[in-house]
């Protein structure tokens, strides 16, 4: 498996419900990906909030082992855009259980 299917099923697991249709990630390593109905495309569409970090702090926040506010303040995820919609988001990935 590819770095960006792995990223594209990490990504899935958020069901793509409304607050993730209006996020883009963008993942130093390899480009960024949207939701667009209940797919991920990878793709440099703008976005009313963008999220920027490594592919492996994308991978611990979206399993639920990294902390979105801790990293933000760590300076290892950056904001674009609308800060609440990130703040909806964070609050989603913080209860996500620990795998």
């Amino acid at each position: 498996m590819n770095i960006e299917t792995t990223i594209i099923e990490e990504l899935k697991k958020l069901q793509s419900g409304p607050i993730c249709q209006k996020v883009r990630f963008e993942v130093e390593e390899i480009g960024s990906f949207v939701f667009s109905g209940n797919e991920v495309l990878a793709s440099y569409e703008t976005r009313e909030c963008t999220l920027i970090a490594s592919l492996d702090t994308f991978k611990g926040l979206l399993r639920g082992r990294l902390n979105p506010t801790l990293i933000y303040m760590n300076g290892e995820l950056k904001i674009k855009g609308d800060v609440a919609i990130a703040m909806q988001l964070g609050r989603y990935l913080g209860n996500i259980n620990k795998n």
